[in-house]
Protein backbone atom coordinates (compact mmCIF):
# COMPACT_ATOMS: atom_id res chain seq x y z
CA UNK A 1 0.00 0.00 0.00
CA UNK A 2 1.48 3.29 -1.06
CA UNK A 3 -0.12 6.95 0.79
CA UNK A 4 -0.50 9.90 -1.45
CA UNK A 5 1.05 13.38 -0.98
CA UNK A 6 -2.17 14.40 1.14
CA UNK A 7 -1.60 11.87 3.31
CA UNK A 8 2.20 12.53 3.53
CA UNK A 9 1.49 16.44 4.67
CA UNK A 10 -1.33 15.48 6.83
CA UNK A 11 0.80 13.50 8.84
CA UNK A 12 3.85 16.16 8.70
CA UNK A 13 0.95 18.64 10.10
CA UNK A 14 -0.11 16.08 13.13
CA UNK A 15 3.35 15.89 14.31
CA UNK A 16 3.45 19.99 14.22
CA UNK A 17 -0.01 19.91 16.11
CA UNK A 18 1.20 17.08 18.70
CA UNK A 19 4.25 19.46 19.26
CA UNK A 20 2.28 22.80 19.92
CA UNK A 21 0.34 20.85 22.00
CA UNK A 22 3.19 20.22 24.30
CA UNK A 23 4.13 23.65 24.50
CA UNK A 24 1.05 24.75 25.23
CA UNK A 25 0.08 22.21 27.71
CA UNK A 26 4.15 23.56 29.65
CA UNK A 27 2.24 27.23 29.26
CA UNK A 28 -0.61 26.31 30.58
CA UNK A 29 0.69 24.57 33.62
CA UNK A 30 3.23 27.59 34.53
CA UNK A 31 0.21 29.82 34.03
CA UNK A 32 -1.46 27.45 37.03
CA UNK A 33 1.48 27.15 39.16
CA UNK A 34 1.53 31.36 39.21
CA UNK A 35 -2.71 32.05 39.95
CA UNK A 36 -1.80 29.26 42.70
CA UNK A 37 -1.58 30.69 45.62
CA UNK A 38 -2.97 27.83 48.14
CA UNK A 39 0.25 25.62 47.33
CA UNK A 40 2.85 27.10 49.91
CA UNK A 41 5.32 24.42 49.09
CA UNK A 42 5.21 26.17 45.17
CA UNK A 43 6.01 29.97 46.24
CA UNK A 44 9.22 29.80 45.47
CA UNK A 45 9.35 28.00 42.19
CA UNK A 46 6.64 30.40 41.20
CA UNK A 47 8.70 33.38 42.62
CA UNK A 48 11.25 32.13 40.56
CA UNK A 49 8.79 32.11 37.33
CA UNK A 50 7.71 35.59 37.75
CA UNK A 51 11.53 37.25 37.85
CA UNK A 52 11.79 35.64 34.42
CA UNK A 53 11.42 38.12 31.62
CA UNK A 54 8.73 36.66 28.92
CA UNK A 55 11.80 36.38 26.38
CA UNK A 56 13.82 34.00 28.85
CA UNK A 57 10.43 31.79 29.03
CA UNK A 58 10.52 31.97 25.10
CA UNK A 59 13.92 30.79 25.05
CA UNK A 60 12.66 28.21 28.05
CA UNK A 61 10.02 26.57 25.98
CA UNK A 62 12.05 26.67 22.41
CA UNK A 63 15.24 24.42 24.13
CA UNK A 64 12.58 22.21 25.39
CA UNK A 65 10.82 21.98 22.24
CA UNK A 66 14.09 21.04 20.20
CA UNK A 67 14.65 18.83 23.26
CA UNK A 68 11.48 16.88 22.83
CA UNK A 69 12.31 16.47 18.78
CA UNK A 70 15.85 15.32 19.20
CA UNK A 71 13.77 12.82 21.49
CA UNK A 72 11.39 11.80 19.57
CA UNK A 73 14.05 11.26 16.41
CA UNK A 74 16.48 8.97 18.89
CA UNK A 75 13.26 7.21 19.45
CA UNK A 76 12.30 6.63 15.92
CA UNK A 77 15.64 5.33 14.96
CA UNK A 78 15.75 2.90 17.68
CA UNK A 79 12.67 1.39 16.10
CA UNK A 80 13.96 1.63 12.68
CA UNK A 81 16.75 -0.20 13.78
CA UNK A 82 14.93 -3.12 14.87
CA UNK A 83 12.99 -3.55 11.37
CA UNK A 84 14.80 -5.57 9.62
CA UNK A 85 14.94 -8.21 12.63
CA UNK A 86 11.08 -7.84 12.94
CA UNK A 87 10.98 -8.81 9.12
CA UNK A 88 13.30 -11.75 9.58
CA UNK A 89 11.54 -15.35 9.80
CA UNK A 90 8.68 -14.22 7.46
CA UNK A 91 7.83 -11.20 9.74
CA UNK A 92 6.75 -13.79 12.68
CA UNK A 93 7.23 -11.16 15.74
CA UNK A 94 4.55 -8.53 13.05
CA UNK A 95 2.08 -11.37 12.55
CA UNK A 96 1.82 -11.97 16.76
CA UNK A 97 1.56 -8.21 17.52
CA UNK A 98 -0.61 -7.14 14.54
CA UNK A 99 -3.78 -8.30 11.92
CA UNK A 100 -2.68 -9.94 9.15
CA UNK A 101 -3.43 -6.64 6.81
CA UNK A 102 -1.44 -4.58 8.73
CA UNK A 103 1.69 -7.22 8.67
CA UNK A 104 1.56 -7.43 5.36
CA UNK A 105 1.62 -3.77 4.96
CA UNK A 106 4.95 -3.62 7.15
CA UNK A 107 6.25 -6.22 5.19
CA UNK A 108 5.11 -5.13 1.92
CA UNK A 109 6.90 -1.48 2.74
CA UNK A 110 10.03 -2.47 4.40
CA UNK A 111 10.78 -4.73 1.78
CA UNK A 112 11.39 -2.15 -0.52
CA UNK A 113 13.90 -0.86 1.77
CA UNK A 114 16.35 -3.83 2.10
CA UNK A 115 19.79 -2.71 1.89
CA UNK A 116 21.55 -5.21 -0.61
CA UNK A 117 25.41 -5.25 0.08
CA UNK A 118 26.51 -4.22 -3.97
CA UNK A 119 24.16 -1.08 -3.61
CA UNK A 120 26.06 2.49 -3.52
CA UNK A 121 26.39 5.03 -1.23
CA UNK A 122 23.76 6.81 -2.77
CA UNK A 123 20.53 4.31 -2.87
CA UNK A 124 21.69 3.98 1.31
CA UNK A 125 21.56 7.49 1.81
CA UNK A 126 18.15 8.04 0.36
CA UNK A 127 16.85 4.41 2.34
CA UNK A 128 18.36 6.35 5.45
CA UNK A 129 16.91 9.64 4.38
CA UNK A 130 13.46 8.38 3.88
CA UNK A 131 13.25 6.21 6.73
CA UNK A 132 14.41 9.01 9.37
CA UNK A 133 10.76 10.96 8.55
CA UNK A 134 10.11 14.59 7.01
CA UNK A 135 11.41 16.31 9.92
CA UNK A 136 14.97 15.49 9.78
CA UNK A 137 14.55 15.68 5.91
CA UNK A 138 13.08 19.66 5.91
CA UNK A 139 16.01 20.38 8.34
CA UNK A 140 18.62 18.73 6.55
CA UNK A 141 17.30 20.99 3.12
CA UNK A 142 17.35 24.21 4.99
CA UNK A 143 20.52 23.67 6.03
CA UNK A 144 21.99 23.29 2.65
CA UNK A 145 19.72 26.03 1.25
CA UNK A 146 21.31 28.28 3.83
CA UNK A 147 25.11 27.37 3.08
CA UNK A 148 24.29 28.07 -0.53
CA UNK A 149 22.76 31.39 0.23
CA UNK A 150 26.23 32.02 2.14
CA UNK A 151 28.41 30.71 -0.44
CA UNK A 152 26.78 32.79 -3.34
CA UNK A 153 27.11 30.13 -5.86
CA UNK A 154 24.08 27.51 -7.46
CA UNK A 155 24.62 24.20 -6.08
CA UNK A 156 22.58 21.37 -7.64
CA UNK A 157 20.47 19.50 -5.11
CA UNK A 158 19.03 16.87 -5.31
CA UNK A 159 15.75 16.49 -4.02
CA UNK A 160 13.70 13.70 -2.81
CA UNK A 161 10.05 13.31 -0.98
CA UNK A 162 10.02 10.55 1.90
CA UNK A 163 8.26 7.96 1.71
CA UNK A 164 4.67 8.50 4.06
CA UNK A 165 4.02 4.85 4.17
CA UNK A 166 7.59 4.27 6.29
CA UNK A 167 5.69 7.02 8.54
CA UNK A 168 2.77 5.03 8.84
CA UNK A 169 4.68 1.69 9.41
CA UNK A 170 6.52 3.41 11.97
CA UNK A 171 3.16 5.21 14.10
CA UNK A 172 1.89 1.28 14.00
CA UNK A 173 4.55 0.09 15.93
CA UNK A 174 4.95 2.78 18.49
CA UNK A 175 0.92 2.48 19.18
CA UNK A 176 1.43 -1.26 19.83
CA UNK A 177 2.68 -1.37 23.37
CA UNK A 178 4.16 -4.63 23.19
CA UNK A 179 5.98 -4.63 20.19
CA UNK A 180 7.48 -1.52 21.03
CA UNK A 181 8.76 -2.97 24.80
CA UNK A 182 10.23 -5.69 22.77
CA UNK A 183 11.96 -3.53 20.11
CA UNK A 184 13.18 -0.76 23.18
CA UNK A 185 14.45 -4.32 24.55
CA UNK A 186 16.57 -5.85 21.99
CA UNK A 187 20.27 -6.31 21.72
CA UNK A 188 22.24 -3.91 19.64
CA UNK A 189 24.73 -6.09 18.31
CA UNK A 190 22.01 -7.91 16.66
CA UNK A 191 21.43 -4.48 14.86
CA UNK A 192 23.42 -2.91 11.48
CA UNK A 193 26.84 -1.07 12.62
CA UNK A 194 25.36 2.10 10.38
CA UNK A 195 22.44 2.65 12.04
CA UNK A 196 24.01 2.03 15.67
CA UNK A 197 26.12 4.84 14.73
CA UNK A 198 23.41 6.59 13.13
CA UNK A 199 22.20 6.39 16.54
CA UNK A 200 24.75 7.28 18.25
CA UNK A 201 25.61 10.24 16.52
CA UNK A 202 21.94 11.66 17.62
CA UNK A 203 22.29 10.96 21.37
CA UNK A 204 25.61 12.92 20.93
CA UNK A 205 23.52 15.72 18.84
CA UNK A 206 21.52 15.92 21.68
CA UNK A 207 23.96 15.94 24.46
CA UNK A 208 25.71 18.87 22.24
CA UNK A 209 22.75 20.70 22.34
CA UNK A 210 21.57 20.20 25.93
CA UNK A 211 25.07 21.73 26.58
CA UNK A 212 24.81 24.60 23.90
CA UNK A 213 21.17 25.20 25.33
CA UNK A 214 22.24 24.97 29.09
CA UNK A 215 25.06 28.12 28.13
CA UNK A 216 24.66 31.61 29.58
CA UNK A 217 24.66 34.51 27.92
CA UNK A 218 27.92 35.79 30.28
CA UNK A 219 29.92 32.81 29.04
CA UNK A 220 28.95 34.15 25.56
CA UNK A 221 30.15 37.55 25.95
CA UNK A 222 33.35 36.27 27.39
CA UNK A 223 33.37 33.84 23.86
CA UNK A 224 33.04 36.99 22.01
CA UNK A 225 36.15 38.37 23.90
CA UNK A 226 38.14 35.87 22.71
CA UNK A 227 37.05 35.99 19.26
CA UNK A 228 38.18 39.59 19.37
CA UNK A 229 41.34 39.12 20.99
CA UNK A 230 41.99 36.31 18.24
CA UNK A 231 40.92 38.76 15.35
CA UNK A 232 43.72 40.57 16.75
CA UNK A 233 46.37 38.20 17.20
CA UNK A 234 45.09 37.27 13.51
CA UNK A 235 46.04 41.22 12.37
CA UNK A 236 49.73 41.01 13.86
CA UNK A 237 49.82 37.74 12.51
CA UNK A 238 49.19 39.26 8.75
CA UNK A 239 52.06 42.08 9.40
CA UNK A 240 54.43 39.11 10.45
CA UNK A 241 53.13 37.48 7.05
CA UNK A 242 53.61 40.89 5.10
CA UNK A 243 57.56 40.89 6.16
CA UNK A 244 57.63 37.27 5.42
CA UNK A 245 56.15 38.26 1.88
CA UNK A 246 59.08 40.64 1.19
CA UNK A 247 61.56 37.59 2.58
CA UNK A 248 60.62 35.50 0.06
CA UNK A 249 59.75 38.46 -3.12
CA UNK A 250 64.43 39.02 -2.35
CA UNK A 251 64.19 34.88 -2.71
CA UNK A 252 62.44 34.90 -5.86
CA UNK A 253 64.58 37.36 -7.28
CA UNK A 254 67.82 35.22 -6.57
CA UNK A 255 65.76 32.10 -7.51
CA UNK A 256 65.21 33.93 -11.05
CA UNK A 257 68.94 34.34 -11.44
CA UNK A 258 69.48 30.72 -10.87
CA UNK A 259 66.63 29.64 -12.96
CA UNK A 260 68.07 31.91 -16.13
CA UNK A 261 71.51 29.61 -15.86
CA UNK A 262 69.30 26.86 -15.92
CA UNK A 263 67.50 27.83 -18.83
CA UNK A 264 70.87 28.97 -20.63
CA UNK A 265 71.48 24.84 -19.73
CA UNK A 266 68.61 23.29 -20.98
CA UNK A 267 69.03 25.40 -24.36
CA UNK A 268 72.49 24.06 -25.30
CA UNK A 269 71.04 20.10 -23.91
CA UNK A 270 67.74 21.09 -26.81
CA UNK A 271 70.36 21.65 -29.31
CA UNK A 272 72.31 18.53 -28.60
CA UNK A 273 68.70 16.69 -28.62
CA UNK A 274 68.28 18.34 -32.44
CA UNK A 275 71.58 17.02 -33.10
CA UNK A 276 70.35 13.53 -32.28
CA UNK A 277 67.05 13.62 -33.68
CA UNK A 278 68.79 14.42 -37.27
CA UNK A 279 71.00 11.19 -36.58
CA UNK A 280 68.36 9.04 -35.54
CA UNK A 281 65.91 10.08 -38.39
CA UNK A 282 69.20 9.00 -40.96
CA UNK A 283 69.18 5.80 -38.65
CA UNK A 284 65.29 5.55 -39.15
CA UNK A 285 65.33 6.00 -43.14
CA UNK A 286 67.81 3.66 -43.69
CA UNK A 287 66.41 0.88 -41.45
CA UNK A 288 63.04 1.30 -43.39
CA UNK A 289 64.82 0.94 -46.83
CA UNK A 290 66.64 -2.19 -45.06
CA UNK A 291 63.21 -3.70 -44.40
CA UNK A 292 61.52 -2.94 -47.60
CA UNK A 293 64.15 -4.70 -49.28
CA UNK A 294 63.76 -7.45 -47.05
CA UNK A 295 59.45 -7.58 -47.65
CA UNK A 296 60.35 -7.70 -51.28
CA UNK A 297 61.97 -10.86 -50.82
CA UNK A 298 59.50 -11.91 -48.73
CA UNK A 299 57.10 -11.27 -51.59
CA UNK A 300 59.11 -13.42 -53.76
CA UNK A 301 58.99 -16.49 -51.77
CA UNK A 302 55.28 -16.50 -50.98
CA UNK A 303 54.57 -16.01 -54.52
CA UNK A 304 56.44 -19.48 -54.97
CA UNK A 305 55.49 -21.19 -51.85
CA UNK A 306 51.46 -20.15 -53.32
CA UNK A 307 52.00 -21.36 -57.02
CA UNK A 308 52.66 -25.03 -55.39
CA UNK A 309 50.19 -25.14 -52.65
CA UNK A 310 48.06 -24.43 -55.99
CA UNK A 311 49.71 -27.38 -57.29
CA UNK A 312 48.85 -29.41 -54.51
CA UNK A 313 44.98 -28.30 -54.28
CA UNK A 314 44.91 -30.04 -57.71
CA UNK A 315 46.21 -32.96 -56.49
CA UNK A 316 44.06 -33.15 -53.18
CA UNK A 317 40.85 -32.36 -55.29
CA UNK A 318 41.37 -35.12 -58.11
CA UNK A 319 42.60 -37.66 -54.93
CA UNK A 320 39.29 -36.39 -52.94
CA UNK A 321 36.95 -37.77 -56.52
CA UNK A 322 38.85 -41.06 -56.82
CA UNK A 323 38.20 -41.99 -52.64
CA UNK A 324 34.84 -40.86 -52.87
CA UNK A 325 33.98 -43.14 -55.67
CA UNK A 326 35.37 -45.95 -53.99
CA UNK A 327 33.79 -45.15 -50.54
CA UNK A 328 30.25 -45.25 -52.51
CA UNK A 329 31.32 -48.61 -53.90
CA UNK A 330 32.18 -49.87 -50.05
CA UNK A 331 28.63 -47.96 -48.66
CA UNK A 332 27.04 -50.43 -51.13
CA UNK A 333 28.65 -53.36 -49.82
CA UNK A 334 28.14 -52.66 -46.38
CA UNK A 335 24.34 -51.63 -47.15
CA UNK A 336 24.13 -54.98 -48.06
CA UNK A 337 25.84 -56.27 -45.48
CA UNK A 338 23.98 -54.51 -42.92
CA UNK A 339 20.43 -56.36 -44.02
CA UNK A 340 21.94 -59.40 -44.02
CA UNK A 341 23.17 -58.53 -40.37
CA UNK A 342 19.34 -56.91 -39.24
CA UNK A 343 18.23 -60.74 -40.58
CA UNK A 344 20.51 -62.94 -38.87
CA UNK A 345 19.45 -60.73 -35.72
CA UNK A 346 15.93 -60.73 -36.07
CA UNK A 347 16.45 -64.97 -35.69
CA UNK A 348 19.11 -64.64 -32.83
CA UNK A 349 16.05 -61.92 -31.32
CA UNK A 350 13.23 -64.99 -31.68
CA UNK A 351 15.75 -67.76 -30.03
CA UNK A 352 16.37 -65.39 -27.23
CA UNK A 353 12.69 -65.02 -26.72
CA UNK A 354 12.11 -68.56 -26.56
CA UNK A 355 15.27 -69.33 -24.79
CA UNK A 356 14.39 -66.77 -22.55
CA UNK A 357 11.67 -68.47 -20.19
CA UNK A 358 13.39 -71.76 -19.79
CA UNK A 359 16.23 -69.43 -17.88
CA UNK A 360 14.02 -67.81 -16.27
CA UNK A 361 12.82 -71.03 -14.54
CA UNK A 362 16.32 -71.72 -13.63
CA UNK A 363 16.76 -68.08 -12.44
CA UNK A 364 14.08 -68.48 -10.05
CA UNK A 365 14.96 -71.81 -9.00
CA UNK A 366 18.47 -70.23 -7.91
CA UNK A 367 17.19 -67.15 -6.31
CA UNK A 368 15.46 -69.84 -3.84
CA UNK A 369 18.30 -71.41 -3.29
CA UNK A 370 20.40 -68.09 -3.22
CA UNK A 371 17.70 -67.31 -0.25
CA UNK A 372 17.77 -70.39 1.98
CA UNK A 373 22.01 -70.45 2.15
CA UNK A 374 21.58 -67.00 3.02
CA UNK A 375 19.14 -67.60 5.86
CA UNK A 376 21.69 -70.64 6.82
CA UNK A 377 24.24 -67.62 6.29
CA UNK A 378 22.47 -64.73 8.61
CA UNK A 379 22.09 -67.76 11.34
CA UNK A 380 25.63 -68.88 11.67
CA UNK A 381 26.27 -65.02 11.75
CA UNK A 382 24.14 -64.66 14.89
CA UNK A 383 25.80 -67.54 16.56
CA UNK A 384 29.41 -66.22 15.52
CA UNK A 385 28.50 -62.85 17.19
CA UNK A 386 27.26 -64.18 20.12
CA UNK A 387 30.28 -66.26 20.24
CA UNK A 388 32.78 -63.63 19.49
CA UNK A 389 32.58 -61.67 23.09
CA UNK A 390 33.42 -65.12 24.64
CA UNK A 391 36.22 -65.36 22.21
CA UNK A 392 37.65 -61.36 23.30
CA UNK A 393 37.04 -62.53 26.74
CA UNK A 394 39.75 -65.77 26.72
CA UNK A 395 41.74 -64.00 24.25
CA UNK A 396 42.18 -60.79 26.82
CA UNK A 397 42.95 -63.47 29.36
CA UNK A 398 45.33 -65.35 27.95
CA UNK A 399 47.11 -61.97 26.97
CA UNK A 400 47.50 -61.30 30.88
CA UNK A 401 48.29 -64.47 31.70
CA UNK A 402 50.86 -64.26 29.35
CA UNK A 403 52.30 -61.00 30.23
CA UNK A 404 52.30 -62.08 33.63
CA UNK A 405 54.73 -64.94 32.78
CA UNK A 406 57.19 -62.66 31.07
CA UNK A 407 57.00 -60.15 34.12
CA UNK A 408 57.67 -63.23 35.99
CA UNK A 409 60.70 -64.45 33.74
CA UNK A 410 62.05 -60.63 33.73
CA UNK A 411 62.04 -60.42 37.78
CA UNK A 412 63.39 -63.66 38.32
CA UNK A 413 66.09 -63.00 35.62
CA UNK A 414 66.56 -59.22 37.37
CA UNK A 415 66.97 -60.87 40.59
CA UNK A 416 69.66 -63.39 39.63
CA UNK A 417 71.54 -60.61 37.69
CA UNK A 418 71.71 -58.09 40.64
CA UNK A 419 72.52 -61.14 42.91
CA UNK A 420 75.47 -62.42 40.87
CA UNK A 421 76.81 -58.71 40.52
CA UNK A 422 76.50 -58.50 44.05
CA UNK A 423 78.35 -61.43 44.76
CA UNK A 424 81.14 -60.20 42.20
CA UNK A 425 81.33 -56.89 43.85
CA UNK A 426 81.69 -58.44 47.01
CA UNK A 427 84.36 -60.35 46.08
CA UNK A 428 86.31 -57.73 44.43
CA UNK A 429 86.08 -56.16 47.93
CA UNK A 430 87.40 -58.96 49.60
CA UNK A 431 90.55 -59.60 47.10
CA UNK A 432 91.04 -55.73 47.46
CA UNK A 433 91.08 -55.70 51.71
CA UNK A 434 93.11 -58.55 51.41
CA UNK A 435 95.46 -56.64 49.05
CA UNK A 436 95.71 -53.84 51.89
CA UNK A 437 96.15 -56.34 54.34
CA UNK A 438 99.26 -57.73 52.38
CA UNK A 439 100.57 -54.37 51.47
CA UNK A 440 100.03 -53.17 55.23
CA UNK A 441 102.55 -56.52 56.61
CA UNK A 442 105.16 -55.83 54.04
CA UNK A 443 105.32 -52.17 54.84
CA UNK A 444 105.52 -53.40 58.18
CA UNK A 445 108.19 -55.27 57.64
CA UNK A 446 110.19 -52.89 55.45
CA UNK A 447 109.85 -51.13 58.49
CA UNK A 448 111.45 -53.31 61.31
CA UNK A 449 114.26 -54.48 58.28
CA UNK A 450 115.19 -50.36 57.73
CA UNK A 451 115.09 -50.12 61.70
CA UNK A 452 117.19 -52.72 62.21
CA UNK A 453 119.86 -51.25 59.80
CA UNK A 454 119.55 -48.06 61.07
CA UNK A 455 120.81 -49.21 64.61
CA UNK A 456 123.70 -51.03 62.98
CA UNK A 457 124.51 -48.20 60.93
CA UNK A 458 124.52 -45.66 64.15
CA UNK A 459 126.60 -48.43 65.76
CA UNK A 460 128.89 -48.03 62.73
CA UNK A 461 128.64 -44.75 61.70
CA UNK A 462 127.12 -42.25 63.78
CA UNK A 463 127.02 -39.02 61.65
CA UNK A 464 125.06 -40.47 58.99
CA UNK A 465 122.18 -41.39 60.88
CA UNK A 466 119.75 -38.85 58.91
CA UNK A 467 120.94 -40.30 55.38
CA UNK A 468 120.20 -43.82 57.05
CA UNK A 469 116.60 -43.20 57.25
CA UNK A 470 115.89 -41.38 53.88
CA UNK A 471 117.39 -44.10 52.23
CA UNK A 472 114.85 -46.95 54.51
CA UNK A 473 111.99 -44.93 53.27
CA UNK A 474 112.79 -44.71 49.58
CA UNK A 475 112.91 -48.58 49.87
CA UNK A 476 109.43 -48.82 51.65
CA UNK A 477 107.47 -46.34 48.89
CA UNK A 478 109.53 -48.88 45.95
CA UNK A 479 107.76 -51.46 47.79
CA UNK A 480 104.27 -49.99 48.03
CA UNK A 481 104.33 -48.78 44.50
CA UNK A 482 105.14 -52.34 43.32
CA UNK A 483 102.52 -53.87 45.26
CA UNK A 484 99.66 -51.31 44.01
CA UNK A 485 101.06 -51.82 40.54
CA UNK A 486 100.63 -55.74 40.77
CA UNK A 487 97.20 -55.47 42.25
CA UNK A 488 94.48 -55.42 39.51
CA UNK A 489 91.03 -53.24 39.97
CA UNK A 490 88.34 -56.17 40.19
CA UNK A 491 85.80 -53.00 39.15
CA UNK A 492 86.97 -52.96 35.66
CA UNK A 493 86.53 -56.35 35.39
CA UNK A 494 83.02 -55.96 35.97
CA UNK A 495 82.80 -53.32 34.14
CA UNK A 496 83.75 -55.57 30.35
CA UNK A 497 81.85 -58.29 31.34
CA UNK A 498 78.38 -56.75 31.77
CA UNK A 499 78.17 -54.59 29.49
CA UNK A 500 75.13 -56.45 27.65
CA UNK A 501 71.81 -55.58 27.33
CA UNK A 502 69.30 -57.23 30.15
CA UNK A 503 66.38 -57.65 27.71
CA UNK A 504 68.89 -59.40 25.37
CA UNK A 505 69.94 -61.94 27.99
CA UNK A 506 66.62 -62.78 29.10
CA UNK A 507 65.72 -65.23 26.43
CA UNK A 508 69.30 -66.78 26.29
CA UNK A 509 70.57 -67.35 29.68
CA UNK A 510 68.57 -70.04 31.42
CA UNK A 511 66.69 -69.05 35.10
CA UNK A 512 67.90 -71.10 38.15
CA UNK A 513 64.57 -71.87 40.68
CA UNK A 514 67.10 -70.20 43.72
CA UNK A 515 69.82 -67.74 44.36
CA UNK A 516 72.29 -68.03 46.92
CA UNK A 517 74.17 -64.92 48.22
CA UNK A 518 77.61 -65.88 49.74
CA UNK A 519 78.74 -62.83 51.58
Amino acid sequence: MQLDAGKESSLGRAALQRSSNIVKKMSHDMSKMSTNESMPSLRGSVFQIKQKSHEELDIEIQSHRILHVLDELIYKLEIVAAVPILIQDGGRLLYKCFPPKDAEFIMEVCQQYTVVEDESEDTMFDTTSAISGSRAFSMQQKESNRSDMQKDRPVSIKEKRPDASVHQVIALICNSETLKNQVLEMDEADMDELTITLIEGARRLRAVAVHKLQIPANEERERERELRKAWKENAEAKILIANIQEKLNKQKEELDVQLNAKEEQIKAYTEKIEVLKAKFKEDIKKRVNDSEKYMIQKTQHSEDIQAQLQQEAKDTTHNYWTLLDQHLAAEKQLRTRKIKIEAQLANWLAKFDQDIGEKQTEYEDLQKLYDEEMQELQTLQRKFDEQEEEYLELMAERDDYERRIYEKKAYTFLMNRSARKIQRFWRAYRERKRARKKARKAKKEAREKGSASESGADSAKPAKTGKGKGKGKKKGKEKKTEILVRSEDPMAKLESKFKGHILEDINTEPIPEQVTVDL
